[in-house]
């Protein structure tokens, strides 16, 4: 009989689950918590994470009506991009008590018809249909992290900014 994956809660709970005020000390307004994109070197943190979202985006052949689903949603701010730029409906999967309140803030704020719901719960529990998903920043892409310095520049690992 094959053994049932379940999300372990504890682990990430005590990591993600600090305080908000924790992760706005280093995160940009978006709140994203992953690499971003700096297309020229004058871009700020939080342009970069919109240019690497809309560039994630871009790529998924998103129409109007279609559901994405999002696993490892963070605070969300993927999946608002979504329902603006794209006319989607959104579903986000988290572990974190703390960015679900977030991330439910955020949809309830939003003035759209598209349906948007974000569940406390792990990719193994999640069965429903969708159309596409947006892996997190923390899988793959977690290898090539950007970081920026004082100057604002992206390290080694960012792609040659356009000047």
């Amino acid at each position: 009989m094959p053994q049932r994956l379940t999300p372990n809660f504890a682990d990430v709970q005590a990591h993600y689950d600090l305080s908000d005020d924790f992760y706005r000390l280093f995160l940009d307004p978006t709140q994203t918590y992953s690499c971003a994109y700096f297309k020229r070197y004058d871009m700020t943190l939080e342009e970069a994470q919109l240019a690497k979202i809309d560039l994630s985006l871009s790529k998924l052949g998103l129409q109007p009506d279609m559901t994405l689903l999002d696993v490892g949603c963070g605070w969300g701010t993927t999946m608002q991009r979504a329902i603006e730029q794209y006319d989607v409906n959104v579903i986000g999967l988290t572990l974190s008590k703390n960015q679900a309140a977030h991330v439910q803030s955020r949809f309830d704020a939003m003035d759209s018809p598209r349906s948007r719901r974000v569940l406390l719960a792990g990719w193994e529990e999640f069965d429903e249909p969708s159309t596409g998903s947006f892996p997190s920043g923390r899988s793959s892409t977690s290898a090539t992290t950007a970081t920026t310095t004082s100057s604002r520049r992206p390290s080694r690992r960012c792609p040659t900014p356009e000047p």
